[in-house]
């Protein structure tokens, strides 16, 4: 019996063990994943697979790019890790999409950086160019070939014609706490027989979103889930009663929610 409970103990470690490794899934990505260029300028992405610790032997996939503002000039394979090609690197710029498809013998490869190929692009007119990929397969070195593949991260690259200012790098802190103002009710400890109060606020380039809440609570969050679609800069209230108010508003950028502004407001008929 001792022994039988060994057998099992061992076999369960390495059923689990294998779980482990196997729950670690493979992923494409692109490097550098944004940049600002000029109409006529020429620059390089390279496509990545990072494979979590799983070795692979194969993958394929294809590269979608708008074909309005880039094209394809050449793909380099030379520092690939893959040295067979079932299906050479190949682009049409007419379609707006690269499809790849390599491998390699066993062990295959295991990391995060494995290169793929580097694509070369031709800015030819101003917009914001996504890449994006499609039909992807990553395979494990594997008996089996079986399919890691889990996500993929592409990128976005302005592109702005010569002579204009490329955007802003992005915000690399939360957004400051509003000012808010009122037209109707400018003072807060002053009392106003206007009982249909107006807030107004500005937003900076880098504001994604906004949350605001009027109530009779000195302080108050209104809460970090998006509750309004778009962006404005004003904000009406109608026959609001009798009493002391307060209207909290805070923003959102890329990094995460700023701090709430809570401006009061007094209201006798």
């Amino acid at each position: 019996m001792k022994k039988i409970s060994l057998i099992l103990i061992i076999f369960a470690v390495f059923v689990l063990a294998a779980s482990a490794a196997w729950a670690q899934e493979a992923s494409f990505y692109l490097s550098p994943s944004h940049g600002n260029y000029k109409v006529g300028e020429t620059f390089s992405v390279n496509v990545f697979i990072n494979s979590e610790g799983i070795p692979i032997n194969a993958a394929q996939g294809m590269v979608y790019f708008p074909k309005n503002l880039l094209n394809v000039t050449s793909i380099l394979k030379s520092d690939s890790i893959f040295s067979l090609w079932f299906q050479e690197p190949a682009w049409s710029n007419s379609t707006g999409r690269v499809s790849f498809g390599g491998g390699l013998p066993s062990p295959g490869f295991q990391g995060r950086g494995g290169k793929v190929m580097t694509i070369k692009f031709k800015a030819v007119s101003a917009g914001q160019a996504r890449i994006s990929f499609s039909d992807e397969a990553i395979l494990a070195n594997d008996a089996k070939g079986t399919n890691v593949f889990s996500f993929s991260q592409g990128g976005n690259y302005s592109i702005t014609a010569p002579g204009v200012a490329p955007p802003r790098p992005p915000s690399k802190r939360v957004p400051i706490a509003p000012e808010v103002y009122s037209p109707t009710h400018p003072e807060p400890e002053k009392w106003y027989s206007n009982n249909n109060p107006q807030f107004k606020w500005k937003l900076s380039s880098d504001i994604t979103g906004l949350n605001l809440a009027f109530n009779q609570k000195s302080i108050f969050d209104p809460g970090n889930i998006l509750r309004f679609q778009g962006l404005f800069t004003s904000k009406d209230f109608e026959e609001i009663e009798d009493g002391i108010w307060y209207f909290h508003l805070k923003f959102k950028n890329e990094i995460g929610w700023g701090k709430t502004t809570h401006f009061k407001i007094q209201i006798d008929t």
